[in-house]
Order: C-alpha cells, then sequence, then structure tokens
C-alpha cells in the first residue's frame, strides 16, 4: 500500500507566508544592527555639463527612528573642478526631514562645451549621531527644466577635515 500525504494549494500559501514573514523579521532585526565600521573614502566621481545645463545636489536630512538628535546637521555642499578647486560651495544646517540643493550651470563651471565636475556633500566635523543626510544629483537643461540624469552617491562621508 502506497500512501501520499498531500498538502493543499491553501496549506502551501500558508507556509510559503510565514516563512517570508520571518525574513522579514529577521531582515529587518539586521538592518536595525549598528555598524561600528566606517565606510571606505569616496562618494562620487565626476560628471560631465555643458553650457546649456545645471546641475543640482540635492540633500535631505532624513530622521532615523529612535537617532535623531536633538541638534540640527550641519552639511556643506560642493562643486568642484577635476583639479579638486572649489567652484560653488554652501553650508546648510538642517533639521531632521528639512532638504537644502545648490545649483551650478554649465557656464559657472567653465564649460565652453563641456566639462567635468564633482559634486560632493560632507557633515561639519563633530555631526550628532543620528544625522543621515541623503543626496542625489540632477542634471537638467536650464530652459526647459527637463531632467537628464539623476544618481545618486554611495554614501556621504562623516567628518571630513575641513
Amino acid at each position: 500500500m502506497n500512501l501520499k500525504r498531500q498538502t493543499s494549494p491553501a496549506a502551501q500559501k500558508l507556509v510559503i507566508a510565514g516563512a517570508a514573514l520571518a525574513l522579514l523579521v529577521v531582515g529587518g532585526r539586521v538592518m536595525k544592527a549598528f555598524n561600528p565600521q566606517p565606510d571606505p573614502p569616496g562618494v562620487w566621481g565626476m560628471f560631465g555639463i555643458t553650457p546649456p545645463e545645471t546641475a543640482r545636489l540635492n540633500v535631505v536630512n532624513l530622521q532615523l527612528p529612535g537617532l535623531a538628535p536633538p541638534d540640527p546637521c550641519t552639511v556643506q555642499i560642493n562643486f568642484l573642478d577635476g583639479s579638486a578647486h572649489i567652484l560653488k560651495q554652501q553650508v546648510f544646517t538642517m533639521k531632521p526631514g528639512q532638504s537644502a540643493f545648490l545649483d551650478i550651470t554649465g557656464v559657472e563651471a567653465g564649460a565652453t562645451f563641456r566639462t567635468e565636475i564633482h559634486p560632493f556633500v560632507k557633515l561639519a566635523t563633530g555631526t550628532p549621531v543620528g544625522c543621515s543626510p541623503v543626496s542625489t544629483l540632477e542634471l537638467f537643461d536650464t530652459a526647459s527644466g527637463k531632467t537628464s540624469i539623476l544618481a545618486q552617491p554611495i554614501y556621504v562621508p562623516a567628518s571630513v577635515a575641513q
């Protein structure tokens, strides 16, 4: 006598859903863990810009649950040329949830046809724990406002010497 135990499709779905939920719970705990190791250096590569374009470096200070500092974060937004000379920079003090941006046109960057720029965002020395700025870079046509590129760095380095 050959008996086979069969599982109903509803029971199979329940097992799969339970396994998925268990993975999410375990994954959520891993994601909340503190990493004491600093990130390696390097944020953005070079970016090409032409005279009719504008580059906008956006930063938002995300509020991490349970880690938001009582004091605002100070963030410096920079555009550098290929020789690391500052083309344009501005310092912003942002509370959790606030955002800021800095624009540079292709003409301001010195483009006659095309030139390379290096966007760079850094936190001020002594930035409180819990500051979590996230940045994006947009490249758009100055006249129409149409975005041609949207990019993100790997991370924002903390406490870079000023």
